[in-house]
Protein backbone atom coordinates (compact mmCIF):
# COMPACT_ATOMS: atom_id res chain seq x y z
CA UNK A 1 0.00 0.00 0.00
CA UNK A 2 2.97 2.32 0.67
CA UNK A 3 4.38 1.63 -2.64
CA UNK A 4 0.78 2.55 -4.09
CA UNK A 5 0.17 5.14 -2.91
CA UNK A 6 3.26 6.99 -3.83
CA UNK A 7 3.04 5.96 -7.08
CA UNK A 8 -0.42 7.54 -7.32
CA UNK A 9 1.03 10.63 -5.49
CA UNK A 10 3.76 10.26 -8.26
CA UNK A 11 1.28 10.03 -11.49
CA UNK A 12 -1.07 12.62 -10.19
CA UNK A 13 1.25 15.21 -9.48
CA UNK A 14 0.64 15.51 -5.98
CA UNK A 15 3.29 18.18 -3.67
CA UNK A 16 2.74 15.69 -0.79
CA UNK A 17 2.06 12.25 -0.68
CA UNK A 18 -1.60 11.30 0.55
CA UNK A 19 -1.53 9.01 3.97
CA UNK A 20 -3.20 5.55 3.89
CA UNK A 21 -5.76 6.89 6.28
CA UNK A 22 -6.85 9.12 4.14
CA UNK A 23 -7.24 6.87 0.88
CA UNK A 24 -9.59 4.92 3.04
CA UNK A 25 -11.96 7.76 3.82
CA UNK A 26 -11.89 8.68 0.35
CA UNK A 27 -13.00 5.22 -0.88
CA UNK A 28 -15.73 5.61 1.61
CA UNK A 29 -17.25 8.49 -0.66
CA UNK A 30 -16.76 7.02 -4.18
CA UNK A 31 -20.17 5.49 -4.70
CA UNK A 32 -21.05 2.38 -6.36
CA UNK A 33 -23.30 3.82 -8.67
CA UNK A 34 -20.65 6.11 -9.61
CA UNK A 35 -17.60 3.14 -10.51
CA UNK A 36 -21.02 1.10 -12.50
CA UNK A 37 -21.41 4.91 -14.53
CA UNK A 38 -17.88 4.90 -14.84
CA UNK A 39 -17.28 1.53 -16.34
CA UNK A 40 -20.60 1.67 -18.57
CA UNK A 41 -19.01 4.96 -19.84
CA UNK A 42 -15.81 3.04 -20.36
CA UNK A 43 -17.31 0.64 -22.38
CA UNK A 44 -19.41 2.66 -24.47
CA UNK A 45 -16.02 4.22 -25.59
CA UNK A 46 -13.60 1.34 -25.90
CA UNK A 47 -16.62 -0.61 -28.48
CA UNK A 48 -16.85 3.03 -30.24
CA UNK A 49 -13.44 2.90 -30.88
CA UNK A 50 -12.84 -1.60 -31.99
CA UNK A 51 -12.07 -1.88 -35.63
CA UNK A 52 -14.53 -3.24 -38.23
CA UNK A 53 -12.51 -6.31 -38.56
CA UNK A 54 -13.56 -7.65 -35.17
CA UNK A 55 -17.37 -7.19 -35.45
CA UNK A 56 -20.20 -9.32 -36.65
CA UNK A 57 -21.01 -9.62 -40.33
CA UNK A 58 -24.58 -9.06 -39.17
CA UNK A 59 -23.95 -5.95 -36.89
CA UNK A 60 -25.17 -7.87 -33.67
CA UNK A 61 -23.30 -7.76 -30.32
CA UNK A 62 -23.26 -11.20 -28.83
CA UNK A 63 -23.00 -10.80 -24.84
CA UNK A 64 -21.65 -13.83 -22.62
CA UNK A 65 -23.43 -13.96 -19.19
CA UNK A 66 -21.78 -16.06 -16.68
CA UNK A 67 -20.93 -16.28 -12.97
CA UNK A 68 -18.24 -16.87 -10.78
CA UNK A 69 -17.49 -17.36 -7.13
CA UNK A 70 -15.31 -15.30 -5.01
CA UNK A 71 -13.93 -15.53 -1.51
CA UNK A 72 -13.79 -12.91 0.31
CA UNK A 73 -12.33 -11.48 3.85
CA UNK A 74 -14.16 -12.61 6.74
CA UNK A 75 -16.44 -9.55 8.29
CA UNK A 76 -19.44 -9.09 9.90
CA UNK A 77 -20.58 -7.01 6.80
CA UNK A 78 -19.58 -10.02 4.38
CA UNK A 79 -20.85 -12.74 6.30
CA UNK A 80 -24.24 -11.12 6.74
CA UNK A 81 -24.49 -10.28 2.86
CA UNK A 82 -22.12 -13.57 1.59
CA UNK A 83 -22.88 -16.96 1.60
CA UNK A 84 -21.27 -19.62 3.79
CA UNK A 85 -20.80 -22.45 2.09
CA UNK A 86 -20.09 -25.99 4.02
CA UNK A 87 -18.81 -29.57 3.32
CA UNK A 88 -20.99 -31.16 6.14
CA UNK A 89 -21.67 -30.33 9.65
CA UNK A 90 -17.90 -30.60 10.80
CA UNK A 91 -16.82 -28.40 8.06
CA UNK A 92 -17.60 -25.32 7.29
CA UNK A 93 -15.88 -22.25 4.94
CA UNK A 94 -14.06 -19.64 6.76
CA UNK A 95 -14.68 -16.98 4.18
CA UNK A 96 -17.69 -16.27 3.23
CA UNK A 97 -18.21 -16.53 -1.12
CA UNK A 98 -19.65 -13.82 -3.38
CA UNK A 99 -21.14 -14.57 -6.83
CA UNK A 100 -20.35 -12.15 -9.57
CA UNK A 101 -22.04 -12.37 -12.78
CA UNK A 102 -20.66 -10.15 -15.88
CA UNK A 103 -21.63 -9.76 -19.06
CA UNK A 104 -19.00 -9.43 -21.88
CA UNK A 105 -19.37 -8.45 -25.41
CA UNK A 106 -17.59 -11.95 -26.89
CA UNK A 107 -16.42 -10.31 -30.32
CA UNK A 108 -14.19 -7.64 -28.36
CA UNK A 109 -13.83 -9.39 -25.16
CA UNK A 110 -14.93 -6.37 -23.30
CA UNK A 111 -16.59 -6.03 -19.98
CA UNK A 112 -19.67 -4.04 -20.50
CA UNK A 113 -21.18 -4.67 -16.37
CA UNK A 114 -21.54 -6.95 -13.59
CA UNK A 115 -23.54 -7.67 -10.58
CA UNK A 116 -22.11 -8.94 -7.39
CA UNK A 117 -25.32 -11.02 -6.00
CA UNK A 118 -26.32 -11.13 -1.94
CA UNK A 119 -26.85 -14.44 -0.26
CA UNK A 120 -29.94 -16.56 -1.39
CA UNK A 121 -29.85 -15.25 -4.97
CA UNK A 122 -28.61 -17.09 -8.02
CA UNK A 123 -27.07 -16.58 -10.73
CA UNK A 124 -30.19 -15.97 -12.87
CA UNK A 125 -31.09 -13.15 -10.37
CA UNK A 126 -28.06 -11.80 -11.67
CA UNK A 127 -28.69 -12.08 -15.80
CA UNK A 128 -31.83 -10.48 -15.18
CA UNK A 129 -30.16 -7.27 -13.62
CA UNK A 130 -27.97 -7.23 -16.39
CA UNK A 131 -30.77 -7.11 -18.85
CA UNK A 132 -31.00 -3.18 -19.17
CA UNK A 133 -28.05 -2.97 -20.67
CA UNK A 134 -28.80 -4.67 -23.86
CA UNK A 135 -30.35 -3.39 -27.08
CA UNK A 136 -32.68 -5.16 -29.58
CA UNK A 137 -31.23 -7.81 -31.73
CA UNK A 138 -28.50 -8.18 -29.04
CA UNK A 139 -28.07 -11.97 -28.54
CA UNK A 140 -27.20 -13.43 -25.39
CA UNK A 141 -24.90 -16.21 -24.90
CA UNK A 142 -25.39 -18.25 -21.57
CA UNK A 143 -24.54 -21.62 -20.28
CA UNK A 144 -26.16 -24.69 -19.08
CA UNK A 145 -27.09 -23.12 -15.10
CA UNK A 146 -29.14 -19.83 -16.93
CA UNK A 147 -32.34 -21.98 -18.65
CA UNK A 148 -35.62 -20.89 -16.75
CA UNK A 149 -38.67 -20.71 -18.49
CA UNK A 150 -38.95 -17.27 -16.93
CA UNK A 151 -35.84 -15.36 -17.48
CA UNK A 152 -35.94 -16.55 -21.17
CA UNK A 153 -39.49 -14.60 -21.64
CA UNK A 154 -37.86 -11.64 -20.61
CA UNK A 155 -34.84 -11.50 -22.88
CA UNK A 156 -37.32 -12.17 -25.44
CA UNK A 157 -39.62 -9.89 -24.23
CA UNK A 158 -36.94 -7.13 -24.70
CA UNK A 159 -36.29 -8.21 -27.88
CA UNK A 160 -33.21 -9.78 -27.22
CA UNK A 161 -32.25 -13.18 -29.24
CA UNK A 162 -30.43 -16.17 -27.31
CA UNK A 163 -27.87 -18.42 -27.51
CA UNK A 164 -28.61 -20.54 -24.48
CA UNK A 165 -26.67 -24.62 -23.88
CA UNK A 166 -29.52 -26.85 -22.15
CA UNK A 167 -29.08 -29.55 -19.94
CA UNK A 168 -29.86 -33.08 -21.21
CA UNK A 169 -31.55 -34.04 -18.68
CA UNK A 170 -34.00 -31.03 -18.22
CA UNK A 171 -36.75 -33.33 -17.81
CA UNK A 172 -39.32 -29.79 -17.11
CA UNK A 173 -38.22 -28.94 -20.42
CA UNK A 174 -40.73 -31.52 -22.48
CA UNK A 175 -39.95 -30.22 -26.22
CA UNK A 176 -36.17 -30.35 -25.20
CA UNK A 177 -36.83 -33.77 -24.12
CA UNK A 178 -38.11 -35.06 -26.84
CA UNK A 179 -35.82 -33.47 -29.31
CA UNK A 180 -33.20 -35.38 -27.64
CA UNK A 181 -35.20 -38.82 -27.96
CA UNK A 182 -36.03 -38.21 -31.71
CA UNK A 183 -32.32 -38.06 -32.13
CA UNK A 184 -32.55 -35.31 -34.73
CA UNK A 185 -30.07 -32.41 -35.27
CA UNK A 186 -32.13 -29.80 -35.78
CA UNK A 187 -35.76 -28.55 -35.05
CA UNK A 188 -37.81 -25.82 -34.90
CA UNK A 189 -40.35 -25.93 -32.01
CA UNK A 190 -42.93 -23.71 -30.34
CA UNK A 191 -42.24 -23.46 -26.43
CA UNK A 192 -44.75 -22.52 -23.61
CA UNK A 193 -42.60 -19.83 -21.10
CA UNK A 194 -44.32 -20.66 -18.26
CA UNK A 195 -47.42 -21.81 -16.57
CA UNK A 196 -49.48 -19.00 -17.69
CA UNK A 197 -46.32 -17.35 -20.04
CA UNK A 198 -45.86 -16.65 -23.74
CA UNK A 199 -45.40 -19.22 -26.61
CA UNK A 200 -41.87 -18.57 -28.57
CA UNK A 201 -40.98 -20.19 -31.69
CA UNK A 202 -36.60 -21.29 -31.27
CA UNK A 203 -34.35 -23.46 -32.64
CA UNK A 204 -33.06 -27.09 -30.82
CA UNK A 205 -29.61 -27.72 -32.32
CA UNK A 206 -27.50 -30.60 -30.91
CA UNK A 207 -23.96 -30.85 -31.27
CA UNK A 208 -22.88 -34.42 -32.27
CA UNK A 209 -20.07 -36.03 -30.20
CA UNK A 210 -16.34 -35.41 -31.86
CA UNK A 211 -14.93 -38.85 -33.52
CA UNK A 212 -12.68 -40.76 -30.59
CA UNK A 213 -11.63 -40.56 -27.29
CA UNK A 214 -12.53 -37.11 -25.16
CA UNK A 215 -9.57 -34.72 -24.16
CA UNK A 216 -8.09 -35.49 -20.87
CA UNK A 217 -10.46 -34.17 -17.35
CA UNK A 218 -13.15 -33.85 -20.17
CA UNK A 219 -16.77 -35.82 -20.01
CA UNK A 220 -18.74 -36.69 -23.33
CA UNK A 221 -22.23 -35.17 -22.86
CA UNK A 222 -24.81 -34.40 -25.15
CA UNK A 223 -25.03 -30.53 -25.98
CA UNK A 224 -28.39 -29.19 -27.25
CA UNK A 225 -28.62 -25.40 -28.15
CA UNK A 226 -31.87 -23.48 -27.99
CA UNK A 227 -31.48 -20.59 -29.83
CA UNK A 228 -33.80 -17.78 -31.22
CA UNK A 229 -31.70 -16.23 -34.64
CA UNK A 230 -33.33 -17.24 -37.50
CA UNK A 231 -32.09 -19.96 -40.08
CA UNK A 232 -31.80 -17.66 -42.85
CA UNK A 233 -28.75 -15.47 -41.33
CA UNK A 234 -27.32 -18.24 -38.65
CA UNK A 235 -27.57 -21.68 -39.74
CA UNK A 236 -26.67 -24.85 -37.87
CA UNK A 237 -22.95 -24.61 -37.49
CA UNK A 238 -22.62 -21.10 -36.67
CA UNK A 239 -24.75 -20.93 -33.71
CA UNK A 240 -22.18 -23.97 -32.24
CA UNK A 241 -19.18 -21.45 -33.26
CA UNK A 242 -21.13 -18.74 -31.64
CA UNK A 243 -21.69 -20.74 -28.48
CA UNK A 244 -18.33 -21.72 -28.18
CA UNK A 245 -16.95 -17.84 -28.19
CA UNK A 246 -18.57 -17.80 -25.12
CA UNK A 247 -15.77 -19.43 -23.69
CA UNK A 248 -13.92 -15.96 -23.87
CA UNK A 249 -15.72 -14.99 -20.28
CA UNK A 250 -14.27 -18.13 -18.94
CA UNK A 251 -11.25 -16.54 -19.66
CA UNK A 252 -11.45 -13.09 -18.30
CA UNK A 253 -12.67 -14.95 -15.13
CA UNK A 254 -9.01 -16.83 -15.21
CA UNK A 255 -7.17 -13.32 -15.53
CA UNK A 256 -9.38 -12.17 -12.86
CA UNK A 257 -8.23 -14.50 -10.12
CA UNK A 258 -4.79 -15.23 -11.90
CA UNK A 259 -3.56 -12.26 -13.66
CA UNK A 260 -5.06 -9.65 -11.43
CA UNK A 261 -5.47 -11.88 -8.37
CA UNK A 262 -8.78 -10.19 -7.36
CA UNK A 263 -9.81 -12.65 -4.72
CA UNK A 264 -7.04 -10.41 -2.80
CA UNK A 265 -9.49 -8.10 -1.95
CA UNK A 266 -8.35 -5.02 0.17
CA UNK A 267 -11.39 -3.69 1.07
CA UNK A 268 -13.31 -5.39 4.18
CA UNK A 269 -16.77 -3.61 2.83
CA UNK A 270 -19.13 -4.71 -0.13
CA UNK A 271 -19.00 -1.53 -1.10
CA UNK A 272 -15.08 -1.66 -1.06
CA UNK A 273 -14.92 -4.89 -3.12
CA UNK A 274 -17.57 -3.71 -5.68
CA UNK A 275 -15.09 -0.91 -6.49
CA UNK A 276 -12.27 -3.10 -6.70
CA UNK A 277 -13.98 -5.41 -8.99
CA UNK A 278 -15.04 -2.49 -11.23
CA UNK A 279 -11.41 -1.38 -11.21
CA UNK A 280 -9.88 -4.88 -12.66
CA UNK A 281 -13.16 -5.22 -15.49
CA UNK A 282 -12.04 -1.70 -16.86
CA UNK A 283 -8.03 -3.10 -16.48
CA UNK A 284 -9.22 -5.64 -19.02
CA UNK A 285 -10.99 -3.32 -20.70
CA UNK A 286 -8.34 -1.03 -21.70
CA UNK A 287 -6.42 -3.85 -22.33
CA UNK A 288 -8.63 -5.17 -25.05
CA UNK A 289 -8.96 -2.00 -26.66
CA UNK A 290 -4.76 -2.16 -26.55
CA UNK A 291 -4.97 -6.00 -28.41
CA UNK A 292 -7.66 -5.74 -30.64
CA UNK A 293 -5.85 -1.95 -32.25
CA UNK A 294 -2.53 -3.86 -32.40
CA UNK A 295 -3.94 -6.81 -34.23
CA UNK A 296 -5.90 -5.04 -36.81
CA UNK A 297 -2.48 -3.69 -38.02
CA UNK A 298 -0.97 -7.19 -37.79
CA UNK A 299 -1.65 -10.02 -40.70
CA UNK A 300 -5.16 -12.28 -40.26
CA UNK A 301 -4.38 -14.52 -37.57
CA UNK A 302 -1.29 -12.82 -35.74
CA UNK A 303 -2.00 -12.34 -32.30
CA UNK A 304 -0.08 -10.44 -29.47
CA UNK A 305 0.52 -11.22 -26.05
CA UNK A 306 -2.12 -10.52 -23.58
CA UNK A 307 0.08 -9.68 -20.45
CA UNK A 308 2.09 -6.88 -22.62
CA UNK A 309 -1.46 -5.67 -22.98
CA UNK A 310 -1.89 -5.48 -19.04
CA UNK A 311 1.21 -3.79 -18.43
CA UNK A 312 0.38 -0.86 -21.52
CA UNK A 313 -3.52 -0.35 -20.59
CA UNK A 314 -1.84 0.42 -16.81
CA UNK A 315 0.07 3.46 -18.38
CA UNK A 316 -2.51 4.59 -20.33
CA UNK A 317 -4.98 4.60 -17.34
CA UNK A 318 -2.54 6.60 -15.09
CA UNK A 319 -2.06 9.01 -18.43
CA UNK A 320 -6.46 9.38 -18.28
CA UNK A 321 -6.67 9.25 -14.65
CA UNK A 322 -3.55 12.18 -14.60
CA UNK A 323 -5.51 14.55 -17.37
CA UNK A 324 -2.35 14.22 -19.55
CA UNK A 325 -2.50 13.59 -23.75
CA UNK A 326 -3.12 9.82 -23.64
CA UNK A 327 -2.98 9.23 -27.47
CA UNK A 328 0.89 9.19 -27.92
CA UNK A 329 0.70 7.11 -24.89
CA UNK A 330 -1.70 4.65 -26.59
CA UNK A 331 0.11 5.17 -30.07
CA UNK A 332 3.27 3.87 -28.08
CA UNK A 333 1.50 0.88 -26.33
CA UNK A 334 0.06 -0.74 -30.13
CA UNK A 335 3.72 -0.43 -31.12
CA UNK A 336 4.97 -1.59 -27.78
CA UNK A 337 2.62 -4.88 -27.70
CA UNK A 338 3.15 -5.32 -31.83
CA UNK A 339 6.55 -6.54 -31.65
CA UNK A 340 5.93 -9.84 -30.03
CA UNK A 341 3.02 -10.86 -32.96
CA UNK A 342 3.05 -14.54 -33.02
CA UNK A 343 0.68 -17.12 -34.66
CA UNK A 344 -1.64 -19.35 -32.20
CA UNK A 345 -1.20 -22.78 -32.72
CA UNK A 346 -4.82 -25.05 -33.20
CA UNK A 347 -6.48 -27.91 -31.73
CA UNK A 348 -5.12 -27.24 -27.85
CA UNK A 349 -7.49 -28.39 -24.95
CA UNK A 350 -7.07 -27.84 -21.80
CA UNK A 351 -9.67 -28.84 -18.72
CA UNK A 352 -10.71 -26.53 -16.23
CA UNK A 353 -9.17 -27.02 -13.00
CA UNK A 354 -9.70 -25.15 -9.64
CA UNK A 355 -5.95 -23.08 -9.18
CA UNK A 356 -6.87 -22.29 -5.57
CA UNK A 357 -8.74 -24.41 -2.44
CA UNK A 358 -12.92 -23.61 -2.71
CA UNK A 359 -14.14 -21.86 0.66
CA UNK A 360 -10.93 -22.10 2.37
CA UNK A 361 -12.56 -25.03 5.08
CA UNK A 362 -12.14 -25.13 8.70
CA UNK A 363 -13.19 -27.66 10.97
CA UNK A 364 -15.78 -27.03 13.60
CA UNK A 365 -16.94 -28.67 16.72
CA UNK A 366 -20.29 -30.16 16.86
CA UNK A 367 -22.63 -29.12 19.99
Amino acid sequence: MQSFVADTAAALGFVKRPALSGLSQARKLLTVGSCRKILRALAARLESMTPKRFLHPSGRRFIGIDGVRFITRRTKETKKRFHMASASRWVHSHCPQAIVVVAVDLMRRLPLDFALLSKGTGERAGAKSLLSHFRPRDVAVMDRGFPAKWLLADFIAAKVDLVVRMTAGMTAWTEVDAFIRSKKLEQVVTMQLGKNGPTATVRLIRRPFRRGRPARGQKVETQIILTTLPATEFDREEIIKLYAARWGIETIFREMKCEFEAERFHSHSVNGIIQEIAAVLAWIGFASAVQLTAENQLPDGRRVLRTLCFDEAARLMEAVIAGRDHEPIFAQAIENVSRYHYAPKKGRSYPRERKSPIGRFSVRRAK
